[in-house]
């Protein structure tokens, strides 16, 4: 490879890196800010949980259409476009005198999101060759109401409408969205369930956690902002340990049956920490754990979910990481928000963690079943045998 061609190869991942940077940098300084928020709005529990679900279902819903926009329209201008609408936003954001302004602004801002994950990711694909110059690429880039009430079982139900509607109309489509070929991808449909899982714990912890040190533990916003220093640096580390050397040594299906599993270890510290905890021996050991998990899960399901997928497709298959990951997300902060607002006190996070250590538990259940254990290679024709060549094969590396 020339010199040029590294240059510019490299300037594509620092640029893909700072556009995911703002979209995840601003997913963690609005849970850190959310106690200054309802101070300073006059909002409850149950309004405060909108600014961040707001922005997550914007972000999940529209993921999928970004990442075809990007394919049809063009990677670069999709990724121009999507930066624009999100930083005009966020200025919005930032002026707003009311909830209602505010979380109308986090909602275009979450939709001006969601075409610059699968634009940046799809960028990546095409740009690095499928192999170990990807994957050190990939690792990193990756560094309401109570459930019973009228509107929560409301909301599932058109959620199910919507979506029963949505896999009707593709069926029927002669250029759909999803084409079915992508669904009959194990190591995609695997990679985006454990995607759902993994970010529906990781984003909880998050919201939660800032919660948790303002609410209960007394940190200060900027306390609590360094306090999360812990997570950044070892989610960090971990990503790039991940992407060059751990996925071809122990395998995606492997890392994220781990990465689950120590989401699990630091939620579950969490869910006996005292009112007057101290950070060294009662909260950072789970931040570091956090951290780790986060770091290995991300570039290991973005590895996954684009194994072997075509350059023509790498925008699909990055939109449905994307949306499973923020969908999940949105999920997660709903079900830990559910909890708090019927309880009262340090046991309403205590039994908010729990939930999200019943869905980490899930995801590591799911990356078990869902990937497959071995390579299998086809022998006959057909985009079938690649579309499964990298998740699989790092297994085999792992033994």
């Amino acid at each position: 490879m020339g010199i040029k061609a590294h240059a510019n190869k490299k300037m594509v991942l620092i640029l893909a890196c700072a556009a995911q940077f703002m979209v995840v940098l601003d997913v963690a300084v609005v849970n850190v800010a959310l106690p200054s928020i309802q101070q300073d709005l006059g909002i409850g529990k149950s309004t405060l949980q909108w600014i961040i679900i707001a922005y997550g279902l914007m972000l999940g819903g529209f993921l999928l259409l970004g990442g075809r926009m990007a394919d049809l329209l063009g990677r670069r201008r999709v990724l121009l476009t999507g930066l624009t609408l999100f930083s005009s936003a966020s200025l919005l954001a930032g002026v707003a005198g009311s909830a209602e302004l505010l979380i109308s602004a986090r909602a275009l801002q979450g939709f001006g999101a969601a075409l610059i994950p699968p634009a940046a990711l799809s960028i990546l694909a095409v740009t690095f060759a499928e192999g170990a110059e990807r994957n050190r690429a990939l690792g990193l880039y990756g560094a309401g109401h109570g459930w019973a009430s009228g509107s929560t079982l409301g909301l599932f139900a058109a959620s199910l409408l919507l979506l029963a509607a949505f896999v009707r109309i593709e069926a029927r489509s002669r250029s759909p969205l999803v084409p079915g070929s992508s669904l009959r991808n194990r190591m995609l449909v695997a990679a985006n369930l454990s995607a759902f899982f993994t970010f529906g714990a990781f984003f909880a912890f998050i919201f939660l956690g800032s919660l948790l040190m303002q609410q209960v533990l007394g940190y200060s916003p900027t306390q609590t902002g360094v306090a999360w220093l812990a997570t950044t640096a070892t989610s960090f580390v971990a990503a790039g340990i991940t992407g060059s050397k751990l996925v071809a040594v122990v395998g995606v299906r492997r890392l994220l049956i781990v990465a689950q599993s120590l989401l699990a270890i630091s939620v579950l510290l969490l869910t006996r920490i005292p009112a007057g905890g101290d950070f060294t021996t009662d909260l950072l050991p789970a931040l570091l754990l956090a951290g780790v998990a986060g770091g290995m899960a991300a570039p290991a399901a973005q590895i996954g979910a684009l194994s072997g997928v075509t350059d023509s497709m790498t925008g699909l298959a990055s939109g449905f990481l994307e949306t499973m990951r923020e969908i999940g997300g949105a999920v997660g902060v709903a079900a830990v928000s559910a909890v708090l607002v019927s309880r009262a006190g340090v046991n309403a996070f205590h039994a908010a963690f729990w939930v999200i250590f019943a869905v980490a538990a899930l995801g590591a259940l799911a990356a078990a079943i869902g990937f497959p254990r071995r390579t299998t290679q086809g022998t006959g024709p057909g985009p079938a045998p690649s579309s499964v060549s990298i998740a699989t094969e790092s297994d085999v590396g792992a033994g």
